[in-house]
């Protein structure tokens, strides 16, 4: 299991603490995520039973998405183009088909951009939702027990 310890300024890595067991953690591996990211998400997104680690990064366009290898390293980042300024980014089944897709807010506008996996680790185009106020961070969760995930 990782622990993400992200920085809120310029600092541009996203560092990693592999935790033992003990409540005592090994030392931090940092991985290079753009500049000013922050509120990432840890999901399997290739359903491979490892937690993989999605960052979005403010002054970029993209997400960037760390595939967990062996022993809670990560592998180089693949980026999956969002559009400007991403802020917070979450995932979960949005479409019932078992599959962890993205959504992911913006620190400038007032809409989300929502990524539907295509397959294992692989997403589709974003489709952007207006939401009529400006977004910051994130949650789903299933809020009324019907089973169907909600953003709030």
């Amino acid at each position: 299991m990782a622990t993400v310890n992200l920085p809120l300024s310029n600092g541009g890595t996203l560092s990693m603490l592999r935790g033992r067991g003990d409540g005592t953690f090994d030392p931090s591996r940092d991985y290079p995520c753009g500049t000013d990211a922050r509120w990432p998400a840890a999901t399997d997104l290739d359903e491979d039973g490892k937690s993989d680690i999605a960052v979005p990064s403010r002054f970029g366009t993209s997400v960037l998405i760390y595939r967990a290898n062996a022993e809670a390293s990560f592998g180089s980042a693949v980026s999956i183009r969002i559009g400007k300024g991403p802020a917070a980014v979450t995932s979960g089944d949005l479409d019932g088909d078992g599959r962890p897709d993205l959504v992911t807010t913006f620190f400038s506008g007032d809409s989300l951009a929502v990524v539907l996996a295509t397959g294992p680790g692989t997403f589709g185009a974003p489709t952007a939702l207006a939401m009529g106020v400006s977004t910051g961070y994130l949650e789903l969760g299933d809020l009324n027990g019907d089973g169907k995930p909600r953003i709030w």
